[in-house]
């Protein structure tokens, strides 16, 4: 949490994430699943937003990443409603998204990145997950 000020001993919430949770990729070549790092929570969160940000964009297909969550008897679930992912068309360089599952994050769980369909023009992709 970041502290802005504090009113009677208090500190106060400055609007912004409690953290975001990054993935890099450098020249991603194909469709796979848990790429780069998978992340266990240290508490619970709620989602904020989804993000994707790329040097060169999509030329001539959809690039379409699903963020999933791993609870503790192993079952892999994705944030977003049934059928959404994060996507990125051609020509965009960023994209956001909020279309979330009725999901909740738990301590422990794991955050892993698949990426379901690829446009291989595609460089510097970096994915966030901003939570609270």
């Amino acid at each position: 949490m970041t502290i802005s000020s504090a009113i009677n001993g208090v500190p106060q919430r400055s609007g912004v994430n409690d953290m975001t949770l990054t993935w890099y990729l450098a020249k991603p070549h194909r469709v796979e699943t848990e790429v780069g790092p998978v992340y266990r929570l240290d508490k619970n969160y709620s989602l904020v937003t989804a993000w994707v940000h790329t040097k060169t964009g999509p030329k001539d297909s959809n690039v379409q990443l699903d963020i999933r969550v791993e609870d503790a008897l192993g079952v892999k679930t994705s944030i977003f409603t049934s059928g959404a992912y994060l996507t990125l068309g051609p020509p965009q360089k960023g994209a956001k998204d909020t279309r979330f599952a009725a999901i909740v994050l738990e301590e422990g769980n794991w955050v892993s990145l698949d990426i379901v369909s690829l446009d291989g023009t595609v460089g510097d992709m970096t994915i966030g997950l901003e939570l609270e």
